[in-house]
């Protein structure tokens, strides 16, 4: 009968010892918020810019556009479409489109800071007429033709240099159907076919 409170005093210490590993299994259930790692992901998609189905990067009228922009303020070269017109009067000798089709005339600024010389051709094409695209609601993508509605004085320069200012047009005509117009420009710098706006 002396063996009874020894086996009570074994029992519980048996039982105390039990109770530590419960504390330290509550502890494992606070990796739960395993989930917060998600929204690094979500952050690092955000600097890619969004295209649209055709790969273009839309642009608002009056919004700027760049060439080999570190930021948008250090671009060493930066344009903006100020206005678009749609079936212009012509000059005196000016040819309207046909039918079926209309006159779409960009009006441009570009300013350049250091360019390459290979970076001076590519942004000369940016607004040059076989650059550009006309795009229809279906998403069809149609290539434009120069026009020559307007009379050549003030068209953009066939030739851009470094630490310049320009501002003129560039025209072409275009399908009746189309809704934007696109510089279908490569080497952008980014993943995107060139930038595209609005025809209104």
């Amino acid at each position: 009968m002396r063996f009874v409170p020894a086996l009570a005093l074994l029992v519980t210490l048996v039982a105390g010892c039990a109770a530590a590993p419960v504390a330290s299994t509550s502890s494992s259930s606070v990796p739960n918020p395993s989930p917060s790692p998600a929204p690094t992901s979500t952050s690092t998609a955000a600097p890619s810019p969004s295209l649209t189905p055709q790969g273009f990067i839309p642009k608002k009228i009056g919004e700027q556009g760049g060439l080999n922009c570190q930021t948008e303020a250090s671009c060493g070269l930066k344009f903006v479409v100020e206005r678009i017109e749609t079936n212009p009067a012509c000059g005196q000798y000016g040819t309207k489109a046909d039918a079926g089709s209309k006159t779409v005339v960009l009006h441009v600024s570009m300013s350049t800071g250091e360019l390459s010389q290979d970076q001076s051709f590519y942004a000369a094409g940016i607004f040059n007429p076989f650059s550009m695209k006309g795009i229809s609601p279906d998403g069809f993508v149609h290539d434009a033709k120069p026009g020559s509605c307007l009379d050549f004085t003030g068209a953009m320069p066939n030739q851009i240099l470094p630490n310049s200012k320009y501002s003129g047009h560039v025209e072409v005509v275009l399908p009746e159907s189309v809704t934007s117009i696109a510089s279908a420009s490569t080497g952008t710098g980014s993943k995107s076919r060139g930038w595209v706006w609005p025809i209104s």
